[in-house]
């Protein structure tokens, strides 16, 4: 067995950094290191292969004793890496980040999983103390536009920044796309996927398909729950689109749906990455999302395998899909640039960029 590898995150539940958590995990263990997950709470709900005794999780009660938080999440982490003995410690989240410094291991890797310096006073206090701290070799962003704009708020910090962009594994994709769908659609549809929540924004998404003719063409599809699921029924219902918007909830698979749609859309207002954009250029999707901070743009090329428009429009919006709608040689010529796209995000090359900073 290679370098023992200690992985720090909040939890395994379904979640963007969870996600990148488990598939970096996986990706370094073939390749012959000794991976250890730390886990700040007991929640794992993402699919693993993770023996039990390389989980140790901190807080295994929920309580909100100050003491019993403090031993569990800062000594208790602590002792694990003195067991552990890792080569390297890498966390995977803002939070994680923070709490990874006080291992004192002299090799840590942190990844801020949003920006911190567009969110709380107290996320801005954690970020400089992770920037600031003596043993972090490298601060890792998943996008362009995420390094930008953190290295414009700090800009003595920039020579820790690098950008490693979360991957995907293509095949993994395409064959579980290849199950049995739990939705099959006579009519063509257009397809949006993600939470139910502000950031997604699908208020904007239904406001525009109703004044769009392309509601007359498609139908439309959103894969996904969340706490705004009552409040877009209701949208739905009184814009009179009811029989025209299918809402499919949380799929555990949903690429045997999303890939018989004819093209995704993706109206977010705030991203950290924005995994779903790459899993349907996989599947052959165009994609029109809206140019949020962060992460369409370093996937989404204008007129290469689909298009940017202004966040938040509504009227750019309307003629986006109206443009693709009626024209089947733009979706057609989109379609065929797809998966070339997609190279530099696929899970070889993410994997070796991690490899790079443990050497």
């Amino acid at each position: 067995m290679g370098k023992r590898i200690l992985l720090v995150v909040g939890s395994l539940k379904t979640g963007g950094a969870e996600r990148v958590t488990v598939i970096t995990g996986a990706e370094l263990q073939k390749r012959g290191y000794d991976v250890h997950y730390v886990l700040q709470r007991n929640i794992i709900e993402l699919p693993n292969d993770i023996p039990d005794d390389k989980i140790h999780i901190l807080r295994k009660r929920n309580s909100q004793n100050k003491f019993y938080k403090f031993y569990a999440l800062f000594i208790k982490l602590f002792f694990v890496c003195l067991r552990v003995r890792p080569a390297y410690v890498i966390a995977f989240s803002r939070v994680s980040s923070f709490l990874a410094c006080f291992t004192f291991h002299r090799k840590i890797i942190a990844r801020f999983d949003a920006n911190p310096y567009i969110l709380s006073k107290k996320q801005h206090r954690y970020a400089d103390f992770v920037f600031k701290w003596p043993f972090i070799r490298k601060v890792v962003v998943p996008s362009t536009g995420m390094y930008d704009a953190v290295s414009m708020e700090r800009a003595r910090y920039k020579e820790k920044l690098v950008i490693i962009p979360n991957s995907l594994d293509v095949v993994k994709v395409t064959t579980l796309a290849d199950a049995p769908a739990a939705f099959i659609s006579a009519d063509k549809f257009i397809c949006a996927m993600g939470r139910l929540s502000e950031d997604k924004n699908f208020e904007l998404l239904l406001n525009a398909f109703a004044k769009s003719e392309v509601r007359n063409l498609y139908k439309l599809v959103i894969i996904g729950d969340g706490r705004l699921k009552q409040k877009l029924h209701g949208m739905v219902s009184s814009l009179n689109i009811t029989e025209r918007v299918i809402f499919l909830g949380y799929l555990k698979n949903p690429y045997p749906v999303l890939k018989q749609a004819d093209f995704l859309v993706n109206t977010s207002i705030k991203e950290s990455f924005c995994n779903v954009i790459l899993e349907a250029l996989a599947l052959s999707l165009p994609v029109v999302a809206t140019d949020c901070t962060y992460g369409p743009s370093d996937m989404v090329k204008n007129n290469v395998n689909g298009y940017l428009i202004p966040t938040n429009d509504e009227a750019a919006l309307i003629k986006m899909l109206d443009k693709i709608a009626f024209d089947s040689n733009t979706i057609e010529k989109l379609r065929n640039a797809t998966k070339s796209s997609i190279t530099s995000f696929e899970l070889n090359n993410v994997i070796q960029q991690w490899i790079d900073l443990l050497k």
